[in-house]
């Protein structure tokens, strides 16, 4: 998991950051569970968890990347 708190928002950069570390962290996960051995049914992933939301022009990257992200948990945990 990734995080990237609404202090992201003045640096939009922050965001495309944060979504290639997802990208580094699968792929880091898989090759370790490879080296070990590790086969079957499992399911690795990871996932950019966002305070606010994702900047538009990163949604496309994102996609194509596969990767996940949650937004607006900063207003989903305030709401609970």
């Amino acid at each position: 998991m990734e995080v990237k708190s609404s202090v992201s928002d003045g640096l939009p950069c922050d965001y495309e950051r944060g979504i290639y570390q997802i990208v580094k962290y699968r792929e880091v996960l898989k090759a370790q569970a490879k080296a070990d051995g590790v086969t079957g049914l499992m399911s690795i992933d990871a996932v950019l968890v966002l305070e606010s939301q994702m900047p538009g022009e990163y949604r496309d990257v994102a996609k194509t990347l596969g990767v996940r992200f949650i937004e607006n948990m900063g207003r989903n945990m305030a709401h609970r």
